[in-house]
């Protein structure tokens, strides 16, 4: 398995914006994941490490725990969702649309926050795209995942839009939502995972022989195609492998 040129550089501009707060992720969604896209931590670690899985349960996730039962609704066209009184402990919800029929949807929370897609008949080369996830053609039928909104205080209710004849069904469910700290190690440097807050120091990620371990980000993001960025333990300073960038490089494959 190798890392394309044209790939790495697309994700360092990704992780850059995320960082900077700014681009599809951090202006258009927040906090929002979509099942069908990816989303800001979610992005960093599947790029960093090509789709391989490394690890669970890393500092600066997203604990998401579902609470309660879930609730169902059917609408045709523009509809405000009415979510009910939050169990205890909510700050959040999951949900997932449906379309019955072709139309654009847009949905925007109290914080600003929001997704958009579009349900065709004829979905075409764009379905499922990972390219932009916030701005994608998905076939009807398909069920749109979104896996942590927070709610504000307060909200109970949000309003999806869509054309005045497109048919659309809704599952929701009340969740609460933690963002665990980054680690800190001896040096003072942050590792874990990218969220709402940024880009730790020390980024996780699997070196080329399948080790796991932390890249230093402003390492990384300088590499060249053909580069060795070193992975160490959290502590920054002991290393266990290497994580190449670039074309016909090792890279890890747990296969």
């Amino acid at each position: 398995m190798t890392l394309d040129t044209k790939f790495a550089a697309g994700m360092r501009e990704q992780l850059i914006d995320t960082a900077a707060g700014r681009g599809p992720v951090a202006v258009r969604s927040r906090r929002t994941r979509l099942a069908v896209g990816v989303g800001s931590a979610a992005v960093a670690v599947a790029l960093l490490t090509a789709g391989a899985v490394i690890a669970a349960n890393l500092p600066g996730e997203h604990i998401v725990t579902d609470l309660g039962t879930s609730s169902t609704a059917s609408f045709r066209g523009t509809s405000t969702v009415e979510l009910g009184a939050p169990p205890e402990g909510a700050n959040s919800i999951s949900f997932s649309i449906s379309c019955s029929s072709a139309g654009s949807f847009s949905v925007t929370f109290a914080d600003g926050s929001g997704i958009s897609w579009e349900c065709s008949d004829t979905p075409g080369p764009r379905e499922s795209t990972t390219i932009d996830p916030y701005d994608q053609t998905v076939p009807v039928g398909h069920v749109v995942n979104v896996a942590d909104q927070l709610l504000a205080d307060g909200e109970d209710s949000f309003v999806v839009e869509t054309g005045a004849s497109t048919a659309w069904s809704i599952e929701w469910r009340f969740a609460n939502s933690v963002t665990t700290d980054w680690g800190v190690n001896a040096n003072g440097d942050t590792y874990g995972v990218p969220n709402e807050r940024g880009v730790p120091t020390l980024h996780a990620v699997l070196a080329s022989n399948c080790e796991f371990g932390y890249v230093y980000f402003d390492d990384f993001m300088s590499a060249k195609d053909g580069d060795a960025t070193p992975v160490y333990e959290s502590d920054g300073e002991t290393v266990v492998g290497e994580f190449w960038t670039g074309n016909d490089m090792p890279f890890c494959d747990q296969q």
